[in-house]
């Protein structure tokens, strides 16, 4: 992990009330992650509609153009049996549309985005 991806999580992160909340600082550090790992940025906060344009969901990044969707699942806001519902709902909402939905994990930061960036790089040569 990167200098600056460290005291994002360990300084930046832990203020909730901040510039930024700390679930935008990881996603900011995800992006940088997949950038070093030669992908270009994904789009952060990409709506997903249907075909008849209806609202399905916001996600915390994408690339649109290969349909993947990477969701960040934190702790403290994916745990539980109404968050586990929901989560699986909203995904499979997604995924029928075509998507792939990948789950980032803090795991994923550790790494360098080594994992996610296989995965994406394997879903892009399938589009393409």
């Amino acid at each position: 992990m990167t200098r600056t991806t460290d005291e994002a999580l360990s300084g930046l992160a832990a203020r909730q009330h901040g510039v930024f909340a700390a679930d935008q600082l990881v996603h900011f550090g995800f992006t940088d992650m997949l950038v070093r790992q030669g992908l270009p940025a994904p789009v952060h906060q990409h709506v997903i509609r249907a075909d008849d344009r209806a609202f399905v969901a916001r996600v915390d990044l994408a690339y649109p153009e290969w349909m993947v969707v990477i969701e960040y699942d934190s702790v403290e806001h994916h745990t539980g049996t109404a968050a586990h519902i929901r989560d699986s709902t909203r995904r499979d909402a997604i995924g029928d549309l075509g998507y792939a939905v990948l789950t980032a994990t803090i795991a994923d930061l550790r790494d360098r985005g080594e994992r996610l960036a296989r995965l994406i790089r394997h879903r892009r040569d399938r589009a393409t």
